[in-house]
């Protein structure tokens, strides 16, 4: 997660490192809860269901909403339409996903960034809702004992 993270402030103008980044910090909930439902329960009983864990983070963090609407995008990507626009070789500088209505594009305008444009016509900052996420785990993650031999 953090390479990724680090891979995309250095390239926060680029759609394709704003993806690669939102995928592993949105899919560390999946990762997780998967890993403590099998090997110590305990850890994860205060919720139902992996979707209830999704919902607690996005209580938590609500960030975490625009994350997992730009991941789950990337994991569907389905172009509205016969194409998309590219403004210049390898960087995606608008797309239209039907899934979530999510719209991103990269702004030049001020500081290097990629804005998510939400269904509601809000505009999100991809570096200021990553670094919430990224910042959200060390406070969910539970605290691991050493193993003893």
């Amino acid at each position: 997660m953090y390479p990724n993270f680090e891979d995309y402030l250095n390239h926060a103008d680029d759609i394709r490192f704003a993806f690669n980044a939102s995928l592993p910090a949105f899919q560390l909930a999946d990762v997780m809860y998967e890993f403590y439902e099998h090997e110590d329960p305990s850890k994860i009983s205060q919720w139902k269901c992996l979707v209830d864990f999704h919902k607690y983070l996005a209580e938590k963090e609500p960030a975490y909403l625009t994350i997992q609407s730009i991941a789950t995008a990337y994991k569907h990507l389905r172009p509205k339409g016969s194409f998309y626009e590219i403004g210049s070789p390898m960087a995606l500088w608008g797309l239209t996903l039907p899934a979530d209505d999510l719209d991103l594009d990269s702004s030049l305008q001020g500081r290097r960034d990629v804005i998510a444009r939400r269904k509601d016509g809000t505009q999100v900052s991809v570096t200021d809702a990553l670094t919430a996420v990224i910042n959200l785990w060390p406070r969910i993650l539970p605290e691991e004992k050493p193993e003893q031999r």
